[in-house]
């Protein structure tokens, strides 16, 4: 699944990141847990963060075991919601460290 771009430290150009999490044959759970991922994420990138935190808790909620990236995403909806990025904001997290 693709997790996001993150732009790193001494770049400009942003990286897309992805984590391999099954097969293709893998169950119908775990594909619906990437394609609403993956719905979380296309919302995040619009700045529709209300709705990009309900998808993001739904998969988490159908990862039966937690998700990390889905927790961050979470985290992420709400501080945007609180202070909205600015208006040229890209939809890319930017890396501080290495």
């Amino acid at each position: 699944r693709e997790l996001g771009s993150l732009r790193v430290k001494g770049k400009t150009e942003p990286v897309r990141i992805f984590e391999l999490v099954g097969t293709r044959e893998d169950s119908q759970d775990k594909l619906r847990f990437i394609e609403t991922f993956h719905e979380g994420l296309e919302a995040f990138r619009n700045r529709d963060f209300a709705k990009a935190m309900e998808h993001f808790q739904l998969a988490r909620a159908l990862s039966k075991s937690g998700d990390k990236p889905c927790d961050l995403y979470i985290q992420w909806c709400q501080e945007y919601e609180r202070t909205p990025p600015l208006a040229d904001w890209d939809g890319v997290r930017i890396a501080t460290e290495k």
